[in-house]
């Protein structure tokens, strides 16, 4: 108002600096908790999945109780590896390569990994993708978000549903 201005020769460089230093933090934590998240969910899945296997003769109850801590264990490893991804493209390391990818294998992948998952909830996957249907894609990349999509269908189809991919 009187003609002068402030200078905050410094202030601003160090808030920056500061914000990015944050950043970069924050990117390294959610990187190796994810990373760190990995092996005893891993170690928790083989766990469970030999509790069913072997509850076959056993009480329902115990069957029951382990096929919903298998759905929970598949929950967390699956947002630990969204927590991954989400930490490689913050920080620039995510490679992008882009190719022809043959659609149904992708979509057929994706299914087979979450065969269990479906099962337990007995969910009936139906899929219609031609067989020669080619996207431009990182075949990797892709793959994960066809799982990311099916596997958030299988968390919010009622028990005996029905998903259909076409």
């Amino acid at each position: 108002p009187n003609g002068r201005s402030i200078q905050a020769s410094g202030i601003v460089p160090d808030i920056v600096a500061e914000l990015e230093r944050l950043g970069r933090a924050r990117q390294d934590f959610v990187a190796n908790l994810s990373h760190e998240l990995r092996t005893p969910l891993t170690s928790l899945g083989l766990l469970v999945d030999t509790l069913i296997a072997r509850s076959g003769k056993g009480t329902s109850l115990v069957k029951d109780l382990a096929s919903k801590m298998a759905v929970e264990v598949d929950a967390l490893h699956q947002m630990a590896q969204e927590m991954l991804d989400l930490a490689a493209i913050e920080a620039g390391r995510q490679v992008v390569r882009l190719i022809a990818a043959p659609l149904g294998a992708i979509v057929d992948l994706a299914v087979e990994r979450l065969a269990d998952q479906a099962q337990r909830k007995r969910i009936e996957i139906s899929r219609e993708v031609p067989a020669d249907l080619q996207i431009l894609a990182d075949g990797e990349l892709a793959g994960r978000a066809v799982l990311n999509v099916l596997h958030n269908a299988l968390r919010y189809t009622p028990e005996a549903g029905q998903i259909r991919i076409t």
